[in-house]
This record gives C-alpha cells, sequence and structure tokens, in this order.
C-alpha cells in the first residue's frame, strides 16, 4: 500500500469514512434484455472476464502483524460477485493553503510517522486535525473519449469524495469526454444551503462561457 493510501486508511474512523467513488449514469438500453429488465447475468459475466486487467478490484486490505508495516494488499479468497454488482433501489432526495507552511510541516511529520508503523495511525490522526482548512478542492481528469458498458454509453459520471472533522465542504471535479463532472459533499450542520451552491457553480460557469 503506498504512503497516501496508508494516510487515508489510518484516519479512517466509523465518524469519518474515508469512501472516495463515484456516481456514473449509462444509457442503459444495451443493459437490458427482452423484457426490459436489466440482465444481471450477463453483466456479472462480463465484468468477471475482465477483472484481470484491475486485480486490485478483487482485493482487501490486510494489517500488517503487531502493525510492523504499512497495510498490505491481498487477493480475496471470499471475493463474490454477485455481492458487488447488484440492483439497488435508489431515492430520490485552495491554492494558498496547499502551499503554506503549515501543510509543508503537516506532511514532513507524516511521512516521519510512515517510518514508526506502530505510531503512524495515533500522528496521522492528529496532524490531519490540525491543518486549518474549512475547504477542499480536488481535480481527476478522465478519460477524454466516451467509455461504454456492454455497449451502453457512459453520459454522466460525479465524484465523491469525503468531508473530514472541521472541514464544511469537498468539492471533486472530474473531466469526461470534455465535460466537467461536479460531486459536492458538505456538513449539513455548516453547508444547510449546498444546492444554492451546485446552482450557482453552474450559473457561473455559463457566464463564463459567455464572456
Amino acid at each position: 500500500m503506498t504512503a497516501a493510501d496508508a494516510v487515508f486508511l489510518r484516519i479512517e474512523t466509523l465518524h469519518e469514512p474515508q469512501h472516495v467513488g463515484s456516481l456514473s449514469l449509462f444509457a442503459g438500453d444495451a443493459l437490458r434484455n427482452d423484457t426490459g429488465a436489466i440482465d444481471l447475468d450477463a453483466l456479472r459475466a462480463h465484468v468477471s472476464r475482465r477483472l484481470d486487467r484491475v486485480p486490485r478490484l478483487r482485493q482487501r486490505v490486510m494489517e500488517v502483524p503487531f502493525g510492523q508495516g504499512r497495510p498490505v494488499w491481498v487477493d480475496d479468497v471470499g471475493f463474490d460477485i454477485e455481492y458487488h454488482v447488484r440492483l439497488e433501489r435508489v431515492h430520490t432526495q485552495t491554492s494558498e493553503l496547499k502551499g503554506s507552511v503549515m501543510v509543508d510541516g503537516a506532511q514532513t511529520i507524516l511521512e516521519l510517522a510512515d517510518t514508526i508503523p506502530r505510531l503512524a495511525p495515533m500522528v496521522t490522526r492528529f496532524v490531519s486535525r490540525q491543518i486549518p482548512m474549512n475547504l477542499v478542492v480536488t481535480n481527476v481528469p478522465g478519460p477524454p473519449i466516451p467509455l461504454y458498458l456492454r455497449g451502453a454509453p457512459l453520459v454522466e459520471t460525479y465524484p465523491y469524495v469525503e468531508v473530514l472533522d472541521n472541514e464544511g465542504l469537498t468539492i471533486a471535479v472530474v473531466s469526461y469526454a470534455d465535460t466537467l463532472f461536479f460531486g459536492i459533499t458538505g456538513d449539513r450542520d455548516v453547508m444547510h444551503d449546498i444546492a444554492d451552491l451546485a446552482t450557482a457553480i453552474a450559473v457561473e460557469f455559463d457566464e463564463l462561457a459567455a464572456s
């Protein structure tokens, strides 16, 4: 496991799960069977045939005995494709800091902690809560060409990045086929008007494109 991955794992708690993911929308006709339902068996078979191309997708994290090193990735002997590919009903409902001395110092401490595995979890959690920030903006360059799943084109994809304690808002951006998609995650006690922010971002981009 890389040092960066280990940092996220070490600061994870039940209160602060360090999940990073995305919501992807496909034009689903190519995924349906003759009855109009999603052909789940065919979809599982399709994914299974390609798992060897991304081995990490069927691995799990294992701690090193007695905390003598970073956790490692191992093959999940109990991997169940039916659990990972399933149908679920979905209900409708800054650069200045990046270069600051405090952040550079925190990075140095985290790197040092990584050399003392047994102390690393405690030190990492402590340092992650000392950086004075309430906003994180991150971006991931995605593929510039259209992607498909069993012939179904990927239409939209929205990233998700978690928020930490003392942080009110995370804005993640991913590019796909010459389009930017925003994923906005906020602490509801701090960002009760997060929907207004999402609308404002779209409005400002329209004004920027028109200028």
